[in-house]
């Protein structure tokens, strides 16, 4: 009985592993973006790349063509990363404010300035 109770345990977070996907669920294990992040990446400049974001959970890609990862932040702001491929900079690291759907570059634009001329 025991192993039977086992087998169903595991087969049950295999196919959950399958339903939501490996990635998924990896993800939600990585803290999510916030604006003080943000603005601390964003004095990288230049020389932000793909792995700066790698330790945070993202909405997914959602490029087609592109990668596009959107980073969910808060009910006001999103971050979207762009470019292809994964080995180059990204072509953009934008800042959006989702309400007024302004946005900025944050390796070329201040991003506490922008948030505080939104708020």
């Amino acid at each position: 009985m025991k192993k039977l109770t086992a087998f169903a345990l595991v087969l049950t977070l295999v196919l959950s592993l399958a339903a939501c996907g490996y990635r998924n669920i990896t993800n939600s294990l990585k803290p999510a973006l916030t604006l003080e992040i943000v603005s601390e990446l964003a004095k990288k400049g230049d020389s932000l790349t793909w792995k700066d974001f790698e330790n945070y959970a993202d909405g997914g890609d959602t490029g087609s063509g592109l990668y596009i990862l959107t980073y969910p932040i808060n009910d006001e702001y999103q971050l979207s990363i762009s470019g292809a491929p994964l080995d180059e900079p990204p072509m953009n690291i934008r800042l959006y404010n989702t309400k007024t759907e302004e946005s900025i570059d944050i390796r070329y634009e201040d991003v506490d300035s922008f948030i505080a001329a939104l708020d």
